[in-house]
């Protein structure tokens, strides 16, 4: 029952919340009587079918040029990336989310690129601002596009947003390799050293040895 104080004028809304019971996509018909604290009216009329949907999360819109792309990814390793976007912003009354993160390998030409696409999924409480979370697995020289997606945790439709949040074309390289060791110096020896052979020189070098270490 709502209160006669909640109204004013001819016409009267009444907002029904979250936590009342309905369910995502369930289809409603509404009715309404008054009371005067005693007795009660007969019901009214039935509404049209009303669909109801909870409003799903939305990235925010970023002012132009604070960054390249809605998505942004820096390479850790050759097989991890760190992956930033804005967090989306949920329905009013809602906090929870649950972010699905994907790597989409890309072709190369003709060439069907090596790997698979690689997904994670975190739950999330909304404080605005930026998250980043680190995207493992990948294969080294291959081209993915990151994809960003959100839905509420435990309310609402199970179907996932966030159409366009996606990266630029990014190559996961793989890393450096080690240099090899700088080649052996020869250090002149004192007299008294003495002389290691360190094994046989190839033939033709008159037998003199390979490598020699000068212990004093």
């Amino acid at each position: 029952p709502v209160s006669s104080t909640s109204f004013a004028g001819a016409q009267c809304t009444l907002e029904i919340s979250n936590d009342t019971g309905l369910v995502d996509s369930g289809i409603y018909t509404f009715q309404v009587r008054v009371g005067d604290g005693c007795r009660w009216s007969e019901w009214s009329h039935t509404s049209n079918p009303y669909a109801y949907r909870v409003p799903p999360p939305t990235p925010p819109i970023l002012p132009a040029g604070s960054m390249k792309a809605p998505v942004v990814v820096e390479l850790v390793s050759s097989t991890v990336a760190r992956v930033r976007w804005a967090d989306f912003k949920p329905a009013p009354g809602l906090t929870r989310l649950e972010y699905e993160v994907r790597a989409t390998p890309q072709p190369k030409g003709d060439k069907v690129m090596d790997g698979q696409v690689v997904t994670t999924r975190f739950e999330h409480r909304y404080r605005g601002g930026f998250i980043e979370r680190e995207v493992a697995n990948l294969v080294p020289y291959t081209v993915y596009i990151f994809s960003v997606r959100a839905r509420y945790a435990n309310v609402g439709s199970r179907a996932w947003f966030g159409e366009h949040q996606d990266s630029a074309p990014f190559a996961s390289d793989q890393t450096t390799a080690s240099q090899d060791p700088p080649p052996p110096k020869v250090v002149p020896h004192a007299a008294g050293d003495e002389v290691v052979d360190a094994g046989d020189g190839a033939p033709g070098d008159g037998g003199k040895p390979a490598a020699a270490v000068y212990c004093s």
